[in-house]
């Protein structure tokens, strides 16, 4: 495949691809909302002994957390490190069995598994690996944490890489069996045996924003990574232009989302767990939406100083971090 720009899978650059997902869409974020009324009671918080508090899993500060909103969760932001997450987190084994006995979870597989949504998710993939192969990382051991219906792991084939993942979603035994893949079902680390083998890359695409304790996360990770080894990272992005507008009512500040990171925030989660970044970027820009706003509350939620008359592009979104992906690559000490 030849050279990806972002722009080739950005949904709101591409004419016609919000139209081909809308019912997907719309039939998932139906059973998510049902699953999360699920979770909480009516007064719209979890219900006692489902759930505990933490401090900041960053640093470790709760003195100085910051208040910014409640939406099932408490969200704070640390005066100390600027992570914004979630105080109350489900307790491990009422979080593992929204992703084994979830209607949300089956909705999850179908979302992407339509047409328009494996469209995207190719072209970012194959524009991730070239990413990847310009840092230097040019194929060998891969483990995909998170491998959903295994679509990474194909296409790192394309580029030297031979893969296996792990996943709690069980909805995708069929994908994975039929694509003959090597997928572990169940959490890292737990569920997935340390036989003494490491990988030259290790992917997380949309999972540290799940883990209770980051950092303990990252430093796991960081332990089955061969020297010199590579970590990409997908994450929401907290400083992106589209939450910046949302708030509180933006889907991603939900149960099961327990941390909200920023480049600068998950540069310091990366340091902390012995990692050292490489390569911070964003991509997929939101900007159709973010277009249905007042041009001045766009200028003014975009934090930097911007002329009375400015064009809002893609470029200028990712040149200042504030696309709503943001991906990011560590290098194993």
């Amino acid at each position: 495949m030849g050279r990806l720009a972002k722009d080739d899978f950005d949904a709101a650059l591409l004419p016609g691809i919000r139209a081909e997902l809308a019912e997907a869409y719309r039939s998932f974020r139906r059973d998510e909302a049902a699953a999360i009324s699920s979770w909480l009671g009516p007064d719209g918080c979890f219900a006692p002994g489902t759930y505990f508090e933490r401090p900041c899993p960053l640093c470790g500060g709760s003195a100085a957390d910051r208040y910014l909103f409640a939406r099932g969760l408490d969200i704070v932001r640390c005066d100390s490190c600027g992570l914004v997450y979630s105080r109350n987190v489900l307790l491990p084994e009422v979080d593992r069995q929204r992703y084994e006995n979830d209607p949300a979870a089956v909705a999850h597989v179908a979302l992407r598994q339509s047409p328009a949504y494996r469209r995207l998710e190719e072209g970012k993939l194959h524009y991730l690996f070239q990413s990847l192969a310009r840092l230097g990382a040019r194929g060998g051991e891969l483990l995909d944490i998170g491998a959903a219906d295994g679509r990474l792991l194909v296409v790192a084939r394309d580029y030297g890489w031979a893969g296996r993942g792990v996943e709690l979603n069980r909805g995708y035994w069929d994908v994975h069996r039929e694509q003959g893949l090597a997928v572990s079902y169940g959490a890292f680390p737990e569920d997935f045996p340390d036989d003494g083998r490491r990988f030259a890359l290790v992917t997380m695409l949309d999972v540290l924003e799940h883990t209770v304790d980051p950092v303990a996360f990252l430093r796991q990770v960081g332990e089955r990574l061969t020297t010199r080894g590579y970590l990409a990272v997908q994450v929401p992005n907290v400083d992106s232009l589209l939450l910046r507008l949302e708030g509180a009512t933006n889907n991603n500040f939900c149960p099961g989302h327990w941390n909200y990171f920023s480049a600068a925030s998950l540069q310091k989660a990366g340091e902390a767990a012995g990692l050292r970044t490489l390569h911070q970027e964003t991509y997929i820009t939101e900007l159709d939406r973010i277009l249905s706003y007042d041009r001045e509350k766009i200028r003014q939620a975009f934090g930097r100083e911007l002329p009375i008359e400015f064009e809002l592009t893609p470029e200028l979104l990712h040149r200042h971090l504030q696309g709503y992906k943001l991906f990011t690559v560590f290098a194993k000490e």
